[in-house]
């Protein structure tokens, strides 16, 4: 089973068939080294779990986590930021008070 890098208006993602299925992942990277290293490792990681039975069908194991509408996780710092970030929003506030 291979899973293979496609590049698609510069932005890269990977196809690959398990069991039948057809499978596609954008990765949200550029085209670029840095892209392609990261693209490598990700399909890397496929592989492995197929091979060894651990293939999450979902493909919620493999996708970009983000921060926004569609997260999927949210560290605490991040989540705490953001809250102050509304509240001074909210409440006008300038840096002196949000320093108290």
């Amino acid at each position: 089973m291979t899973v293979w890098i496609e590049s698609n208006d510069d932005r890269l993602r990977l196809r690959w068939h398990y069991q039948g299925k057809r499978y596609g992942l954008s990765l949200g990277v550029d085209d670029n080294a840095t892209g392609r290293a990261v693209a490598k490792q990700k399909a890397a990681t496929i592989e492995v779990d197929i091979a060894a039975g651990y293939f999450d069908s979902t493909l919620m194991k493999y996708s970009p986590k983000t921060i926004g509408k569609s997260a999927i996780e949210v560290n605490v710092p991040d989540l705490f930021d953001r809250y102050v970030e509304a509240i001074a929003k909210e409440k006008n506030l300038t840096n002196r008070p949000l320093a108290d």
